[in-house]
């Protein structure tokens, strides 16, 4: 019978599995995915390996599901008196937007939304390179927005700096949009917000959970924020001008502990001064309580991989828990060795995730309070 987690090398239409060790690594936060496999005594298999080079497109899968569908960044064999391994270290599709200086014709985005700028972005991307850049398509970036692109706000005007890559420009438009962008197991880039689909099981202290630790700190957090706005058009400046104050407090910080703020904004957004507050406090009290466990399978209680930008629900009441969280899926990293098949996740309350507001226009700025939860506070508080 095939074990359900397998992982198998797909490249040039050959399977390659038989892996003494392999690593998956999925993310909000590490654009693009990875990969590494290992192959630590000379198989039959490791001969295939021969005719993979660094740039072949490949992908992994486990059953009948993709883990992650990218290019192989590193071929490596080595050998010593005992031993003769062979390792392959692959990275997503979305590599090329994180590595590449973005095209855009004429250097200026006018009257689009964020998924039209991903859309054009990752466009000249998974081509046969050509001069014009127009080469056929081989493995294109699919961009998935899972807000409604008409919800979206329309960016009047943004100009591309030379040599700044998609990932760069993706960062602010998406910041401005309230949009969080990271690459699902098939290679394609998401626009999403903090996850409110959840996994079909959690985890329990002393039923699936191998190791666990909870990283409560107090470094991140302050008791006072202070957002000032810094017009970049001075001419302009009236009653919201740089000096203009909004602020939100922590207050379980129990002593003084202020942090000043300088949100990038045009004339018109004095709104965005107490957003910004709002939005630094959420994301700092999200950091300072992080869940890292570990688990003995790579799967929920229906079959589904375990999948970033996901919530899920953790109890570990030995950890300070004063009771079960639905919180969201941050990182998951895969295993599979000669010690069993595991997988590491990071955990963390969904208000970590939420964009840092920002303006790029000069405009009234849209009201985004309800996004944000004024009364978060870490669970060993409430």
């Amino acid at each position: 019978m095939q074990d359900k987690d397998e992982v198998r090398l797909v490249v040039g239409g050959r399977e390659i599995s038989a892996w003494t060790s392999v690593e998956i690594f999925q993310g909000m936060e590490n654009l693009p995915n990875g990969a590494v496999l290992n192959l630590a005594e000379l198989y039959e298999v490791e001969m295939e390996l021969m005719s993979v080079a660094p740039g072949d497109y490949v992908e992994i899968h486990s059953g009948g599901d993709s883990l992650i569908k990218g290019y192989v960044d590193e071929y490596r064999v080595s050998m010593d008196p005992g031993n003769h391994s062979a390792a392959v270290a692959i990275r997503g599709k979305c590599q090329d937007i994180v590595d590449c200086s973005a095209e855009w014709v004429n250097g200026q985005l006018s009257y689009v939304n964020a998924y039209e700028i991903a859309q054009k972005l990752v466009d000249p991307y998974g081509r046969v390179a050509s001069r014009t850049g127009k080469g056929r398509k081989l493995h294109p970036i699919q961009v998935i927005c899972a807000v409604d692109p008409d919800e979206l706000r329309i960016i009047q005007q943004l100009n591309v700096l030379i040599g700044e890559t998609p990932f760069d420009i993706l960062s602010r438009v998406c910041r401005y949009s309230a949009l969080r962008f990271y690459e699902n197991s098939d290679g394609n880039l998401v626009l999403s917000r903090a996850g409110t689909s959840s996994m079909s099981s959690g985890f329990v202290e002393g039923v699936n959970v191998v190791s666990a630790h909870i990283s409560y700190r107090a470094r991140e957090r302050y008791s006072e924020y202070r957002c000032h706005i810094s017009s970049i058009m001075n001419g302009l400046d009236g009653s919201d001008a740089g000096n203009v104050l909004g602020g939100s407090f922590d207050f379980g910080v129990k002593r003084n502990r202020k942090k000043f703020l300088v949100a990038e904004a045009t004339a018109g957004f004095a709104e965005l001064c107490i957003q910004r507050a709002v939005w630094e406090r959420n994301a700092r009290n999200g950091e300072s309580e992080v869940i890292h466990l570990t688990t003995d399978n790579w799967r929920d209680s229906t079959g589904r991989l375990w999948e970033p930008n996901m919530r899920v629900s953790v109890w570990l009441p030995s950890l300070r828990m004063k009771e079960p969280v639905n919180w969201l899926i941050r990182e998951v990293h895969f295993k599979k060795d000669d010690q069993g098949t595991t997988a590491d996740l990071q955990i963390v309350h969904p208000d970590t995730f939420k964009p840092e507001p920002m303006g790029l226009e000069i405009s009234n700025l849209v009201d985004t309070s309800t996004m944000f939860s004024p009364d978060y506070s870490p669970s060993w508080e409430r």
